[in-house]
């Protein structure tokens, strides 16, 4: 059990359910043997990756969770074999779910961007305020990014008629919930980070400055993604004002917490941003259907 939680189990399910709920709505049972083999080597790639990146996190933040009083299993001594072991069998899965796929050179090249920015973030860009939630956001998008990648090369030949347009609207609001959760939970951390030298953003604001950020940042994202999609497709504002609005209504009930002198508020707050991710595909799937 400790090392689920190492690996953020639940996290990686969520992953695996954001891959099924795009193509849910529009899977031709036809065409679907091989493209759904192509989606679930997909899936192995982002939770492998994504199980390295919580192990090496845990590995990396044994002072400040100690001061956090948070479940760190490298507070252990002895556990960095067993790390080093399930770190190996999760880069062979995702190798060979690379090797497999039709689009492994693409794969290979986004598996890699990811290990890289995972390790600059562990080592630096976690350190700096904002930087590291603006990467641990974009890996996020990455995962949308592979599905829109597969879609867009096997589109013509499957006919599943998904559209592209959709998924890069789930890819944007998922880079934003995810950055404003991602500023939440460095101001729960704080203690431990300020401890450890972190720069994060919560070491220069107070939880009510905070507060209004969240709101400042999801009203400046909502504006960055219009414009990213009026560059980039068309017919997507009935989709755009729902998902803003959305995110706009999280947001607030977010800061509203942040507001409340409640030891429990932070995670009340990051848990709202959470369902509101969840929200966003539940937002797809009503406009796929």
């Amino acid at each position: 059990m400790n090392w689920l939680h190492t690996i953020r189990w639940k996290n990686l399910i969520i992953i695996w359910i954001s891959i099924l709920v795009v193509i849910i709505p529009y899977f031709n049972l036809i065409y679907s043997g091989l493209l759904l083999g192509e989606f679930l080597r997909w899936g192995l790639i982002c939770t492998s990756i994504a199980a390295i990146g919580n192990i090496t996190n845990n590995w990396m933040d044994v002072k400040q969770d100690k001061e956090n009083k948070k479940k760190n299993i490298f507070i252990t001594p002895g556990q960095k074999g067993t790390a080093l072991i399930l770190i190996t069998l999760f880069l062979t899965i995702a190798t060979a779910a690379i090797l497999f796929s039709f689009n492994g050179v693409f794969f290979l090249k986004l598996s890699i961007a990811a290990l890289i920015l995972l390790l600059l973030y562990n080592y630096v860009l976690k350190k700096i305020a904002l930087v590291g939630n603006l990467i641990i956001s974009l890996l996020t998008a990455l995962i949308f990014f592979g599905i829109d990648a597969i879609v867009s090369n096997r589109i013509v030949y499957f006919e599943i008629g998904i559209e592209n347009k959709q998924i890069e609207m789930l890819a944007l609001f998922a880079f934003l919930t995810t950055f404003i959760r991602e500023i939440l939970k460095d101001a729960e951390d704080r203690k431990g980070d300020h401890f450890a030298g972190f720069n994060t953003i919560a070491k220069f604001l107070k939880d009510k400055w905070i507060a209004v950020l969240i709101v400042v940042i999801n009203l400046l994202g909502c504006a960055g993604i219009y414009v990213l999609m009026e560059w980039r497709q068309a017919n997507y504002m009935n989709a755009f004002i729902l998902y803003s609005v959305w995110s706009l209504v999280v947001s607030i009930g977010a800061s509203v917490f942040m507001m409340i002198p409640h030891p429990s508020k932070y995670v009340r707050a990051t848990r709202i941003v959470k369902a509101g991710m969840l929200g966003c595909l539940a937002i797809y799937l009503i406009l796929s259907f």
